[in-house]
């Protein structure tokens, strides 16, 4: 670890899901090229508990390839803790707040890794508020690449009753695909 952080716990966890996942890395080196080295060590997970930035620092520069995360949506939960993200007064505030851990988390991430995030859409005073877009045009001002949008199908997704908004639900169901033509 680089730097020690008070209020920071770090555990090491190899768990059955931890075998899974080197069950699945197994399968990948049957199918990579013989040209690509590889790594038969085993599948560690650390789990550091406490502020993410701090956390984060304790990590060396270009470590990991691949990060997926759903932080905490804007309002959506309160986790009763002073210091959480997604409670901040203003959704400008919030988006803030995550691009500086997000940046942070850059300097964690490889020049060749991959970042996966989930946040998701929220209302205010019935209006749309484009949150993950405003999200993405904030990280691109730090000198992040948006290189997709992925859709993610929910066939058994609750209908909203948000009155004049759609339902987020697709129209599409049981094989289903309604098209216009």
């Amino acid at each position: 670890m680089r730097k020690r952080y008070k209020g920071v716990k770090k555990q090491r966890v190899e768990t059955v899901e931890a075998s899974i996942v080197k069950k699945q890395l197994i399968l990948m080196e049957t199918y990579k090229s013989k040209s690509i080295p590889r790594n038969k060590g085993n599948v560690i997970v650390y789990v550091y508990i406490g502020d993410v930035i701090k956390s984060l620092r304790l990590l060396p520069d270009s470590i990991a390839d691949c990060v997926v995360t759903s932080p905490p949506y804007w309002k959506q939960r309160d986790y009763k803790n002073s210091q959480q993200i997604g409670q901040e007064d203003s959704y400008q505030e919030y988006i803030k707040v995550l691009a500086s851990v997000f940046n942070e988390m850059k300097r964690v991430l490889k020049p060749t890794g991959t970042f996966f995030l989930n946040v998701g859409y929220k209302y205010q005073n019935k209006e749309l508020l484009l949150i993950p877009e405003l999200l993405a045009s904030e990280l691109q001002k730090n000198g992040w690449a948006l290189l997709n949008k992925i859709v993610w199908y929910k066939p058994n997704a609750i209908p909203s009753s948000l009155g004049k908004q759609f339902s987020n639900v697709p129209v599409y169901k049981r094989g289903m695909n309604i098209i216009n033509g």
